[in-house]
């Protein structure tokens, strides 16, 4: 077996449900917070497609 250690480099494509929320945002269709809220499910959600695919994940929480 392979020990190969890897890092992700670059950025995904935003997710049409990012645009869409920043496009209301922008016509103050949508608050700040509701913005946020769209970012950190879509966030979350390709995370967990990484944990899936074998990204190994640890975070760090600064208190």
């Amino acid at each position: 077996m392979l020990n190969i250690k890897y890092d992700i480099v670059g950025s995904f494509l935003r997710p049409q449900e990012i645009k869409e929320a920043r496009a209301k945002f922008n016509n103050n269709e949508i608050t700040y917070e509701q913005l946020r809220d769209v970012e950190d499910e879509q966030i979350a959600k390709l995370v967990a497609k990484e944990v899936q695919h074998g990204l190994k994940f640890w975070y760090y929480v600064k208190i």
